[in-house]
């Protein structure tokens, strides 16, 4: 869906969307208005019959003119099924498109959005607002067309059986018009207000379902049944606002008709009085103003449609115009290799142009796609380097990172420490393009990484944040989440390598195992222990574990870096902790602090210089010494 700056742009946008079934379209619009020339010949043949008995005709001729009548209603009925069988399943159709659009350009959006984003109102937006623009493009597209000539084709009907009453009937236009435009003014803010409100609600109810173990365990549940009906009131006070309107607008019109018929009434009696109008002219007359009772009410219910969508469509467009944080270079791009690489094994750059693989599968792994090089494709680990990096999460914020240099030697693992808050995580999201720094580069084996299609450069990687999260799904469909070509001895492999093996002989389904939504059937080592064995399915030649064992126990933890380190010839390894204790594994040390790699060496190194790494070990150590006292 193209992005405008308003609301103006609205049907513009629609017709973009629906013009690949235009000729659905027309096929249904032609139905429309078979209909309504249907349905405006039925006074007509009306007349006819009581003039011609006015007039002395006989009862064949009143036969012929009830079957006219009867005839024109059925081929009417289904031109009338057509008509909304057609034009309701293109919006449908246009619905789904939009919906689709709408999911693959939420994936693109960077985690900066979803900061700043609650995740209900994007609900709100994907959902309830969809369904409004929807309407627009289904009953809105529908009733416009067979309302505007309904009263098209009975006003010309009327000038043709009478000028003078035709034209009292015109005089109620500009005052029906004047009517409907004023009230759809205010339906319009009153929208964008109830739907604003409508996003609040949903995220209310989102947060707390999310939260309903901490909401239980604090005993807040009258708290939060508290907040959520300050909510519910608020949307409710909107809601009638939009609910009083509308009332308004259909009595409103209804009374400026009943004028109108009161009037013709008057006039039309006295002209049948005085023989200047034949009675079946005046009745077919009647017919014809009380046919456009409807039509003009519809015509206030399509206003209300339209008001209603261009209300939510500002706001899907809102989301829309979000662009992605960084330009993604073209997937066809070559990729060129810097002047100086860090060393002579050059990864050549087809080896990053990415393929795509679909799989028809009905599994969770089929929902991703295979993007991008894998570990089979490059063959070897790779050499990566964090050159000059500055970054900050907001322009006017402080710099998280500042003069950031760092060195992953291929094939090694490197510890990243440092304390709380230091800027650890923001190390491994740089890496792998979830933000990109203010200044400076990062290279993977001398390339520079944002000259890197994205799902290729993320297929290379493996990440493992520090918060799990599992789908709800089967331990093997997450599991495959991240390969779905992976067979039995990969999943086997991994989960050995996890130190998941021994779980999974406390599951009956093993692998078939159904998770609770985000894995909440399981413990939080097991969760982050199944997300390591996910990483290391994807064979991806980087892997990094951003305090991905926080939630075990000092032997687990051990024994998983035992089997890493064994298994980590064919990878580069970020081991990111705040255990130093893990961290004497590794192959080399990187000490963070206020920005800036301060200390680097390996875990006897850091010791003997008496630093801040040593400061921090004595001080980790005498606390667990604490403890087992």
């Amino acid at each position: 869906m193209n992005s405008h700056p308003n609301t103006s742009a609205f049907l513009q946008n629609l017709w973009q969307e629906a013009v690949h079934y235009k000729r659905r379209i027309a096929f249904g619009l032609s139905a429309t208005i078979l209909v309504s020339i249907t349905e405006t010949i039925s006074p007509l043949l009306l007349k006819i019959g009581i003039d011609g008995l006015h007039t002395g005709k006989n009862l064949a001729f009143l036969y012929l003119c009830t079957g006219a009548i009867i005839f024109s209603a059925a081929v009417g009925g289904v031109f009338r099924f057509y008509m909304r069988d057609v034009i309701i399943g293109v919006s449908r159709w246009v619905e789904s498109d939009i919906r689709e659009k709408f999911f693959n350009h939420i994936l693109k959006l960077p985690p900066a959005f979803f900061d700043r984003h609650h995740t209900g109102d994007i609900m709100a937006r994907a959902t309830d607002d969809l369904e409004r623009i929807r309407m627009v493009m289904g009953p809105g597209l529908l009733y416009t067309v067979n309302t505007q000539l309904t009263i098209v084709f009975s006003i010309v009907l009327m000038f043709i059986l009478n000028v003078q009453l035709a034209l009292v009937v015109m005089l109620l236009a500009p005052l029906v018009a004047a009517t409907m435009l004023v009230i759809a003014r205010a339906l319009h803010k009153a929208y964008i207000l109830q739907q604003e409100t409508y996003g609040q609600l949903t995220t209310q109810v989102q947060e707390n379902l999310a939260g309903i173990r901490v909401i239980k365990g604090y005993v807040r549940e009258d708290y939060e049944t508290e907040k959520f009906g300050a909510v519910c009131r608020r949307y409710f006070r909107r809601s009638m606002v939009v609910a009083r309107l509308q009332a308004l607008m259909f009595p409103a019109i209804g009374f400026l008709i009943g004028m109108g018929i009161a009037g013709i009434l008057y006039i039309g009696g006295q002209q049948v009085a005085l023989d200047k109008i034949s009675l079946g002219s005046f009745i077919a007359f009647m017919s014809y103003l009380s046919m456009m009772t409807w039509p003009m009410i519809a015509l206030g219910w399509v206003v209300h449609l339209y008001q209603r969508g261009a209300a939510s469509h500002k706001r899907l467009m809102y989301i829309f115009d979000q662009k992605a944080q960084f330009e993604d270079v073209s997937e066809t791009l070559d990729v060129e290799r810097e002047t100086q690489p860090l060393n002579t094994h050059i990864v050549n750059s087809s080896q990053f142009a990415p393929s795509l693989h679909r799989e028809a599968s009905g599994n969770v792994s089929a929902s991703a796609d295979c993007i991008g090089p894998t570990a089979e494709s490059i063959g070897r680990p790779l050499e990566v380097e964090f050159d000059n990096i500055r970054f900050r999460y907001r322009g006017d914020g402080e710099s998280v990172l500042d003069d950031f240099k760092l060195i992953l030697p291929s094939g090694k693992i490197t510890a990243l420490v440092g304390a709380t808050g230091s800027g650890k995580s923001t190390v491994a999201r740089l890496l792998v393009r979830l933000y990109e720094p203010q200044a400076g580069c990062i290279r993977i084996d001398g390339i520079q990484w944002n000259k890197i299609p994205i799902a290729g450069l993320r297929q290379i990687i493996g990440y493992v944040d520090q918060t799990p999260f599992l789908f709800s799904a089967t331990i093997r469909e997450n599991l495959l989440f991240s390969n779905s070509k992976a067979g039995e001895s990969d999943i086997s492999e991994a989960i050995k390598t996890a130190a998941f093996d021994r779980d999974m002989e406390d599951f009956p389904e093993r692998l078939d195992t159904l998770l609770g939504e985000r894995g909440i059937t399981l413990s939080g080592g097991q969760q982050q222990r199944l997300t390591i064995a996910r990483a290391l399915i994807s064979r991806s030649p980087i892997l990094i574990l951003d305090d991905a064992l926080s939630a075990v126990d000092a032997d687990t933890e051990k024994e998983i870096l035992d089997r890493l380190t064994s298994a980590a010839s064919n990878r580069t390894v970020l081991f990111i902790t705040h255990r130093l204790a893990a961290a004497e594994c590794a192959d080399g040390i990187a000490v963070l602090q206020n920005g800036r790699i301060v200390e680097s060496g390996s875990h006897n190194e850091l010791l003997a210089i008496e630093g801040l790494y040593a400061r921090m070990s004595r001080r980790q150590r005498l606390a667990r010494e604490i403890e087992v006292i």
